[in-house]
């Protein structure tokens, strides 16, 4: 083993690189660890609310960020965490070929939206297909759209599809929406709403772009839809596998912080999406990362005082 770090960041995302930027500016003695670069940013095809950037790609805005952050000359190590262990007072994090002794982590491994694993879908991935209304919805004006999940997540994009869609059509798996009273019956007020109970998607259709979808509804006949859009919410998938239950995760898999990003479990933080925050947006992530840097450097801090 090397020297032991102060802090070791895992994740290549918004969170992780901005988090290297404020480590950075701290000199903290840390390390950088992402196999990719950019994380789910990097495959959004355009991003219209991040400040100071009216259009732009993730593939651009990565770009920026990993710019930005090489410009402090940190230590990069592009591989895969394959585990992280309490080791005395400090941890070790573990990759391919390295293992790496610090005094603190900050995990920022994001969050991969569930796939419904049906013809189209990775076809029409940012041709039509979307994981994120807040990212996407505004490329829909006008056109008809089909939403998949009907718990909070699906009727948020529900809501903010019915703003600028001519046509929405809500596929819920139950008899009626999971999602919030308030939420549903906000979105039933709206004429342009179709919701199909006990619908599943079987399919996605079109040439270059979304075209229609093939859906089988509750009485067992298949309806083709013509649509231009596809938003699916049937949650995410935290990447969380590294952690070996160090940590308290909550019933969805996330891991749970608290103000100052501080995991169960002293010296391991963590931002961005692989955490219980209810909110999955670039800007929070990138907060998340600024936030626990401030919260690590205030840890470090303590933890000299008391050696």
């Amino acid at each position: 083993m090397e020297k032991i770090f102060d802090l070791i960041i895992i994740g290549g995302g918004p969170a992780g690189i901005t988090a290297a930027i404020y480590a950075s500016r701290k000199k903290l003695n840390y390390a950088i660890v992402y196999k990719d670069i950019g994380g789910e940013l990097a495959k959004t095809t355009f991003v219209e609310n991040y400040t100071g950037y009216k259009n732009v790609s993730g593939e651009e805005l990565t770009r920026i960020f990993e710019e930005h952050m090489k410009m402090f000359n940190p230590i990069i190590i592009e591989d895969h965490v394959s585990d992280i262990e309490k080791h005395g007072k400090y941890f070790l994090v573990k990759t391919h070929d390295k293992t790496l002794e610090t005094k603190t982590i900050l995990i920022c491994t994001g969050a991969n939206p569930k796939q419904l694993d049906i013809p189209g879908e990775k076809r029409y991935a940012s041709k039509g297909v979307s994981w994120c209304a807040t990212c996407d919805a505004p490329l829909f004006p006008e056109k008809h759209v089909a939403v998949v999940g009907a718990g909070n997540t699906g009727l948020t994009s529900v809501l903010q599809l019915l703003d600028i869609a001519d046509k929405v059509y809500l596929l819920s798996k139950y008899d009626e929406p999971k999602a919030d009273k308030i939420m549903v019956e906000k979105a039933k007020q709206s004429p342009k709403l179709e919701i199909l109970p006990q619908a599943m998607i079987q399919s996605i259709d079109g040439d270059k772009f979304v075209e229609s979808i093939d859906v089988k509804l509750k009485d067992g006949s298949t309806r083709k839809i013509p649509v231009q859009g596809v938003f699916i919410n049937i949650g995410y998938d935290p990447n969380t596998s590294c952690l070996n239950g160090l940590v308290q995760l909550d019933k969805f898999g996330r891991i749970i912080i608290d103000d100052h990003n501080m995991t169960s479990q002293p010296g391991i933080f963590a931002a961005g999406d692989v955490t219980n925050t209810p909110y999955k947006q670039i800007i929070i992530a990138a907060a998340h990362g600024a936030n626990a840097i401030i919260a690590i450097y205030d840890h470090l801090a303590m933890m000299e005082n008391k050696s």
